[in-house]
């Protein structure tokens, strides 16, 4: 009976194909691990924002409602700021809103004739450091007042992403104006509808960058309304909806119209800026994103720092410097005195033997020695396509060349012990001892 052989897998192929299944599972476990930490912080950061936007949407709406505003402790107007804010709600109620709890733990609350309600905002995720309010226009038209009742609020803090992680700052700044007026005009009969009025509402008042508000305007005897930051005019006059996403904090102001006049009427929508880490540019001193400073220079590197905006990192700079390395080359005998370079070619003079005083490379390593005129000369330029070279002694002082191999001396030059030349603004210009000078042309 003839006996059949079957081939199975060895244990060193089931202890590999082990370890690589158990290697893909863990960078798979550690990938989803990582993404769920991502996105719990991004969870976090978004509930922080909801909430002081609910807070600022509840506290503007039921102050446009209100009335008899009370700033502080003290009631009226309050240019300076107060630390809290009452008014009378459509219920007859006194409404106070305020800071309450201890530092860092503080939050918004909200009063009710001397009842606390409820906390507008959660110190677990948003952490409030300060909330000032700034209210005019509460006089009478007998004292002078005519100034429709307005409030601002400034809020800062900042918004947490969870516990034990990052936070970003906020500085924030919204108004509410009381839906009412303080001053009773009667206008005798026309045949014109009376001046306009007009409302306009930001929803929400508070937006990440990026995110978007909606505009809402009503109207009141308007026959067009118009909003400014680019906008223009919008329909229909008497109220709609236009979405906006402003990159920075921005008020926008609309404009109702009719044949009597016109009324304006404005919202603000607060932009929470993404923070933008500081990052370092190629040359010393500049950032390619941030804005430098620390500027410090060493023997070896120069160090700065470029600060990041928004809460963002700064980060730490240094460059380099390079050192120069000089490599020794082969050339005629001779004590050279002066080089230069023009036109592809550098050309040195100086006292060589006989009367190869100049020599000429065209890469610096080959230097091949070249025929001029008299001997010993000391300094060389080039400009406007001539070489130009003097010297301290002797006749014919200055010679020139247009290759740097064929020499000739001018038939009339000034004599004097002339050092050195230079070429610029279209000029030779050698100076020499005893405060000679001379120029060319």
């Amino acid at each position: 009976m003839k006996k059949r052989r079957t081939n199975g897998y060895t244990l060193i192929e089931l202890i590999v194909a082990v370890g690589l299944f158990a290697l893909v599972m863990t960078l798979a476990a550690g990938a989803y691990l990582l993404m769920i930490n991502l996105s719990r912080q991004a969870q976090g950061t978004a509930t922080g924002i909801n909430n002081l936007a609910f807070a600022l949407e509840t506290i503007t709406r039921s102050i446009r409602t209100g009335s008899l505003y009370s700033c502080g402790d003290f009631g009226g107007n309050c240019p300076n700021g107060g630390s809290s804010f009452s008014f009378r709600n459509v219920s007859d109620a006194m409404v106070t809103y305020a800071l309450a709890g201890s530092a860092p733990d503080l939050y918004i609350q909200r009063t009710v004739d001397g009842v606390t309600q409820s906390a507008l905002t959660d110190p677990s995720s948003v952490a409030i450091s300060s909330l000032t309010f700034y209210v005019s226009g509460v006089e009478t038209a007998a004292s002078g007042e005519y100034t429709q009742p307005y409030v601002t609020i400034v809020i800062s803090g900042s918004v947490s992403s969870g516990s034990g992680r990052t936070t970003q700052t906020f500085a924030i700044e919204t108004g509410s104006t009381m839906r009412g007026i303080d001053l009773t005009v009667t206008l005798p009969p026309s045949e014109n509808p009376p001046a306009p009025t007009c409302t306009l509402i930001a929803e929400p008042v508070l937006v990440l960058s990026g995110g978007s508000s909606v505009l809402s305007w009503t109207t009141v005897n308007a026959l067009s309304f118009s909003i400014d930051q680019g906008i223009g005019v919008v329909s229909p006059a008497a109220g709609g909806t236009y979405s906006v996403s402003p990159p920075v904090t921005t008020t926008y102001t609309g404009t109702a119209t009719n044949a009597e006049g016109s009324a304006i009427c404005s919202a603000q929508v607060a932009v929470i800026l993404a923070p933008v880490n500081g990052q370092c540019a190629s040359t010393h001193y500049s950032c390619a994103a941030g804005t430098d400073a620390d500027h410090g220079s060493g023997p070896d590197a120069w160090t700065w720092s470029c600060v990041g905006e928004n809460g963002g990192a700064t980060a730490p700079c240094t460059e380099e410097k390079q050192d120069i390395t000089w490599t020794e080359r082969n050339a005629p005998n001779g004590n050279w005195r002066s080089v230069t370079y023009g036109s592809g070619l550098f050309v040195a003079v100086g006292s060589a033997s006989g009367s190869n005083d100049a020599m000429t490379s065209p890469d610096g390593i080959t230097w091949t020695s070249q025929t001029t005129p008299n001997a010993t000369w000391g300094a060389v330029t080039y400009g406007n396509g001539l070489f130009v070279a003097v010297k301290s002694s002797g006749a014919n002082d200055v010679m020139t060349s247009p290759d740097g191999i064929t020499w000739t001396s001018p038939s009339s030059v000034p004599s004097g012990d002339w050092r050195s030349v230079t070429y610029g603004n279209a000029m030779f210009v050698v100076v020499g001892d005893s405060g000679d000078v001379m120029t060319s042309p």
